[in-house]
């Protein structure tokens, strides 16, 4: 079995994987984690990024799924860069309802993909199998 994410240097199989799922849509939040759920992973839910920078500084993660900050926000990159510079190695999906031109160069800036809402299941299932496996 292919291993990819790691807890404490260790390997562990990327569907034992836990994920971080940063969203402030209880819907989309829930939906996501249940999906991840099923198909083995641990999922661990936050409503801010605020939240998650707080956490990272004591948990760490095999991924991270966070959204990006509301439509009102003038720079949607503010929010995500402070997740990834607290998340350290950790690997950062950005999970937007953005249009994805406005996350144009998420790979420069170290993310690891871009998945756009609406998303299906399926898709996101398996960007995050392809993050956690390298594959």
């Amino acid at each position: 079995m292919t291993t990819a994410a790691r807890k404490g240097g260790v390997a562990v199989p990327y569907r034992r994987a836990s994920i971080l799922v940063i969203d402030d849509d209880l819907g989309i939040r829930d939906m996501a984690a249940e999906a991840l759920r099923d198909e083995g992973y641990r999922a661990v839910t936050l409503v801010n990024h605020a939240e998650a920078v707080q956490h990272l500084r004591a948990l760490r993660f095999g991924l991270i799924l966070a959204d990006s900050a509301g439509a009102g926000v003038a720079d949607p990159w503010a929010a995500l860069e402070a997740v990834k510079a607290a998340a350290g190695d950790t690997p950062v999906i950005i999970f937007s309802a953005h249009p994805p031109r406005v996350f144009a160069g998420y790979r420069e800036r170290g993310f690891a993909g871009l998945i756009a809402k609406p998303f299906d299941l399926d898709d996101l299932l398996g960007t995050v199998k392809t993050v956690l496996t390298g594959q």
